[in-house]
């Protein structure tokens, strides 16, 4: 008899049981662990501002959170385009800064779903509480909707500090808890994009737990969750919701992988990331596109390692060409060295599996632009990581050219590297880049001793 199909875990169970282990705050826990500065702007819909009044006496005296309204419109209006979703974040950036803010509320209210807040934080769009994300709540803010605000503030909070990381990790299981019966069946009293925004906010919530080392299980209920949402699409939705819940799932997907290495997570992460760029306009979010296409990309050229599917390689570097169109070095020289970068890997790869003296050099070309960006002093590991891609596709080079000429620049490189994360406590690369220098070493002597041995070559 085969073996029964394991179960997941009660999500219910584990988190219950979780809160049951948390130590409840000393009196003066707010004293000694920085709470999250939580800034309300005013509302829409809400011109005497009663309903964010409400908000803020919903939300006062709840534990991690010190909330204060303030003044400022961060406008994002119903549909949105991408030029008003950019200036959303770009305000919402300033108004944190300005006010040394955690988490900003903004929104509206609306006569049939009650509040429709979105939260933004200064590390904007990358953020899963980013303005793109709608949470439709009842205006009376009771149990347990209050609760599943309360969780996304303290989710949303980038921590400053590792008390202020311990204060929220620490409270994000109990209140995870307690709103999960919201979410396992949410109820028909709400509109069914309240519905979809529920689930796709507890996706967020689990994916939060599991990032903070809660288990790579919790993933899974994030991923359910962001599933059932797309089940729920409503009319009227606005159009890029489903591809950002899209995002969502590609993203706890992705990280589940890096957890457990499972090639069918991955396959399916590549699919959602393909599924989210195709729902996202390029001319209206060109460096959301161009960073979706970046993800896909990793996940693909992951995959090749894995399966050995040249083709996925090839889609990776389309992915990552793609990208280059948009991120430039004049205009944003993060991304583009970032994407330069993984082309280069995906290049290296590639060359290899052709044994394409053309591509190889394609590969040493792009490494040496990202080193004109990165430099040892200000980009320590990530420069030691394109001086390692740099001396190994040099190696490759010579190696599938039975050539000489680029291995003492291998060796010079590779041994930069080495010295490079070493300095930095590295290790682990650094005996990965060692690896690497040995190979070349034991190339170039094959290459010298056979070069001496070769009467026609002593003739010469």
């Amino acid at each position: 008899m085969s073996d029964p199909k394991p179960r997941r875990p009660n999500l219910l169970r584990w988190l219950f049981a979780r809160r049951s282990r948390v130590v409840p705050p000393p009196p003066n826990a707010a004293m000694l662990a920085p709470l999250v500065q939580v800034l309300v702007a005013p509302l829409a819909g809400d011109p005497e501002g009663r309903l964010r009044q409400h908000l803020l006496q919903a939300m006062t005296g709840r534990a991690g959170l010190a909330i204060r309204a303030v003044e400022g419109v961060v406008a994002l209006p119903e549909p949105y385009d991408g030029a008003q979703l950019v200036a959303a974040q770009i305000n919402a950036r300033h108004l944190l800064a300005e006010h040394d803010g955690d988490v900003l509320v903004i929104g509206g209210v609306d006569p049939v779903d009650g509040y429709g807040l979105r939260l933004a934080t200064p590390s904007g769009e990358e953020s899963p509480f980013a303005p793109a994300n709608w949470l439709g709540l009842p205006a009376e803010l009771g149990a347990p909707y209050g609760d599943l605000l309360h969780a996304c503030l303290l989710a949303a909070a980038e921590p400053r500090s590792e008390p202020q990381r311990q204060l929220i990790s620490g409270m994000l299981p109990g209140l995870a808890a307690t709103v999960a019966p919201l979410a396992q069946k949410p109820p028909m009293a709400l509109s069914p994009r309240a519905q979809q925004a529920v689930l796709v906010t507890f996706g967020h919530l689990c994916a939060a737990l599991a990032a903070a080392g809660n288990g790579a299980e919790i993933y899974d209920r994030a991923a359910d969750s962001y599933r059932a949402a797309m089940k729920r699409k409503a009319a009227g939705q606005p159009p890029l919701e489903s591809p950002i819940i899209f995002r969502h799932l590609a993203a706890v997907l992705t990280a589940k992988a890096e957890r457990t290495d499972d090639v069918q997570v991955l396959e399916d992460a590549a699919a959602a990331w393909r599924s989210a760029i195709d729902g996202i306009p390029r001319g209206q979010f060109p460096g959301e596109w161009a960073a979706l296409n970046v993800r896909l990309g990793q996940v693909l050229y992951r995959l090749d390692l894995k399966t050995g599917d040249t083709n996925l390689l090839k889609e990776a570097i389309a992915c990552y060409q793609a990208a280059l169109q948009v991120f430039t070095r004049s205009t944003n020289a993060a991304r583009w060295g970032e994407a330069m970068y993984a082309l280069a890997l995906a290049l290296e790869v590639y060359g290899d599996q052709l044994k394409s003296a053309e591509v190889l050099e394609r590969a040493v070309a792009a490494c040496r632009v990202v080193l004109e960006v990165r430099t040892r002093e200000k980009s320590g590991a990530a420069w030691a990581a394109a001086m390692n891609t740099l001396g190994s596709a040099l190696f490759l080079l010579d190696k599938h050219g039975r050539g000489t000429d680029h291995l003492d620049e291998a060796m010079v490189t590779l041994q930069s590297a080495i010295d490079a994360y070493k300095a930095l406590g590295a290790l682990k690369p650094a005996a990965v880049a060692e690896k690497n220098l040995a190979h070349v070493m034991r190339l170039s002597k094959a290459r010298r001793d056979r070069r001496v041995a070769d009467p026609g070559w002593a003739e010469e």
